[in-house]
């Protein structure tokens, strides 16, 4: 199961001309991921309650691990 705990606006438009947005996910487990979309913008993060990891979608739309991103102060994206 997961929740969006965050969302914003980008600039990016998909192929509808619609707004991308880029999102924060909280995940159960890391099992959740692949029910996560991939058409949200890169750089869209998904927390992992069951172990604390942080995962990060990329340009190339898949989830990667970034633990070592988990550093970043609390959140992922700073205004």
């Amino acid at each position: 199961m997961y929740s969006v705990l965050e969302q914003a606006r980008t600039p990016l438009r998909d192929g509808r001309g619609m707004t991308v947005f880029r999102r924060l996910y909280l995940c159960d487990t890391e099992a959740d991921l692949e029910a996560l979309p991939v058409a949200d913008a890169p750089g869209s993060g998904a927390l992992i309650a069951e172990g604390g990891g942080l995962w990060l979608l990329d340009h190339a739309r898949t989830w990667r691990r970034a633990n070592s991103a988990a550093a970043l102060g609390g959140g992922l994206w700073k205004s």
